[in-house]
């Protein structure tokens, strides 16, 4: 069970490098499958996508899978998410924090004018919440949703009726602005004085860690983002088509559906190598090398497929509907027998997300409960 249990790790990991695979080639002008107009049409869709300044939407996360060893009774699981709210976007209020924040230089600024860009950005963002969730009943999580929580002028709010069940006085909505928590003890700081005192006190070097000089015009992410991947290596693995249009909310779309052949991208040697890293901080051995694990995986990951079906409204170029299926069947014999291991099972592991919007652009405000109150920060620092 340990075996398998690395390699849940390792199938979710290639998950996300494939999704990550997936933004750099959404900004070329590939059309994998698609006719010319299709491919015109999801290119401009694509360039010209914006953000609402205020919308609903709702987020489900559904889960389940199997694992098996060695023929034994397969173990099951499953797990459910439900999330649903809205925001809205003062982008006045947005744009005036950057605009005060200024061009500084973000070392040398002390580190309460940083944490105000992010009070007046928040201040900027109102939103609500809603949580749900359900897991076996095996894994002891406690049913005590649905959780409510609401963001407001910069002031964050949790409706604590749910806790009510482990200690009556848990009743009500009471929010915290935790800008204000913070930036008392930080007001004199410096944000390079507090990066060096880190620094110091973890023995590590920022600039080490993000592989490039803080001060430089250079991406600080770089060595963090997947290596390119050439336009060929892509169509080798991912297809697009355009299917019927359909309404969402009331809106017209244009769907589009992209299919990720997992097993076909592990033939694509920048994936491998990535993936290969991932596995050998995972206890692969390292005798083992990077072309015979690609090969051990692309058999291990026969039949699996992310597909990811975008429904896009093509008067705004607003993303309406999103939708990602993750199908993956991780068969460990072949990646045993690279190890010279007898080792036989599976990991089965389905996920669908789907995020979709209502009200776009047609929510006024974000309204909190009537008995909402906030608590000063004065009051949970004994007049700190």
């Amino acid at each position: 069970m340990k075996k398998i249990s690395r390699f849940i790790v390792l199938a979710l990991s290639i998950s996300l490098v494939l999704s990550l695979a997936g933004i750099s080639f959404a900004q070329d002008d590939l059309c994998l499958g698609l006719d010319e107009d299709d491919c015109e049409l999801y290119h401009e869709l694509a360039e010209d996508a914006e953000v609402p300044v205020s919308s609903a939407f709702a987020m489900s996360i559904d889960t389940d899978g199997s694992i098996e060893e060695n023929g034994n009774d397969p173990e099951e699981f499953s797990a459910s998410f439900d999330l649903s709210g809205a925001y809205v976007i003062d982008e006045e209020a947005v744009d005036a924090a950057w605009e005060e924040f200024g061009d500084v230089d973000v070392l040398d600024v002390s580190a309460r004018s940083f944490l105000d860009l992010f009070r007046g950005t928040l201040e900027g963002f109102d939103a609500e919440l809603e949580l749900d969730y359900a897991f076996p009943q095996e894994l002891g999580v406690p049913p005590i949703g649905p959780f409510n929580l609401w963001l407001v002028d910069g002031v964050g709010y949790v409706d604590f009726t749910p806790f009510s069940m482990f200690d009556p006085s848990l009743t009500g909505v009471n929010g915290i602005n935790i800008f204000d928590l913070v930036e008392v003890p930080l007001q004199n700081v410096e944000m390079g004085d507090l990066l060096e005192g880190l620094e110091d006190a973890a023995d590590f070097s920022m600039d080490d860690m993000l592989g490039t000089d803080m001060g430089d015009d250079a991406n600080p992410f770089e060595s963090f983002m997947p290596a390119d991947i050439s336009e060929d290596d892509i169509a080798s693995f991912a297809t697009m088509e355009r299917l019927d249009d359909e309404t969402v909310d009331g809106v017209d779309v244009a769907v589009f559906v992209t299919t990720i052949d997992l097993a076909a991208a592990m033939e694509v040697d920048a994936i491998v190598s990535q993936a290969y890293l991932g596995a050998v901080q995972s206890d692969l051995p390292e005798e083992i090398s990077e072309e015979e694990f690609g090969e051990a995986l692309a058999e291990a990951l026969a039949g699996s497929v992310i597909t990811v079906t975008e429904k896009i409204d093509t008067e705004t170029a607003i993303n309406m509907q999103t939708v990602v299926e993750i199908n993956m069947t991780l068969d460990i014999a072949p990646i045993a027998a690279a190890m010279d291991e007898q080792e036989e099972g599976s990991l089965v592991f389905n996920m669908t997300v789907d995020f979709s919007r209502s009200d776009v652009n047609a929510v006024d405000a974000i309204e909190l409960p009537e008995n909402a109150q906030e608590i000063p920060v004065e009051a949970l620092l004994g007049g700190f």
